[in-house]
């Protein structure tokens, strides 16, 4: 749609409908935080991986 925009609370919405799970406060602490946000031990709630490569970019 053209000219919508879209605000955190629209995201939070669809998070949940899509999930079934309440990101409120994952958001809080993540978007709307100004401090350090240390993003494996959330991602691995959620189910996902967390692995370092031992390639280093150019």
């Amino acid at each position: 749609m053209e000219g919508r925009t879209y605000g955190l609370a629209d995201i939070e919405r669809h998070a949940r409908q899509l999930t079934g799970h309440d990101f409120r406060a994952f958001f809080a602490q993540t978007v709307e935080s100004e401090g350090f946000f240390d993003i494996p031990p959330p991602w691995a709630r959620s189910g996902f991986g967390w692995t370092r490569s031992s390639r280093r970019r150019s």
